[in-house]
């Protein structure tokens, strides 16, 4: 792990700024075509998975796969601002409101694909996600940060 995060650290503060905003738009466009894919009609898809039981896990699956995406897509816009992961209040905030407003662009993006629906609520999942995304990798970051200053 610690070697993870020495690379990490280190691709993140060799790139320049125009490289790291470009590796958020790059991950931006990964969730743009995911959003661009027609919905498909789920209504007997969901009456299996009520008949089953399932109907929760699929809701979930789908929560958890928002949640991934913008999770990445807040690291990278964190790093992109503070151009490492020490902690900053203002850029962390900064950080999850770029999310947010990405995720509501792709809600909206959302509304005029075929089948697809603009929903707020995982808009709010999409800024959840960034906002865990960064505080995890910034927790580990802070951990391990400390661990290699050694005892105090």
């Amino acid at each position: 792990m610690r070697d993870l995060l020495l690379r990490l650290e280190s691709f993140v503060a060799s790139r320049s700024p125009r490289a790291r905003w470009i590796a958020v738009l790059a991950w931006y466009c990964v969730i743009f075509t995911l959003s661009q894919m027609p919905g498909t009609d789920s209504g007997s898809t969901e009456d299996l998975l009520s008949l089953l039981g399932l109907r929760d896990l699929n809701m979930l699956m789908r929560r958890l796969a928002h949640m991934f995406v913008f999770a990445v897509e807040g690291v990278l816009v964190y790093a992109a601002i503070q151009r490492n992961f020490r902690f900053s209040l203002r850029n962390y905030c900064l950080a999850v409101a770029t999310a947010a407003a990405l995720g509501l662009t792709d809600e909206l993006h959302q509304y005029l694909v075929p089948l697809r629906s603009c929903r707020i609520a995982d808009a709010i999942v999409d800024t959840f996600g960034g906002a865990v995304g960064i505080a995890i990798v910034l927790g580990v970051y802070v951990k391990w940060a400390r661990s290699r200053e050694g005892p105090g």
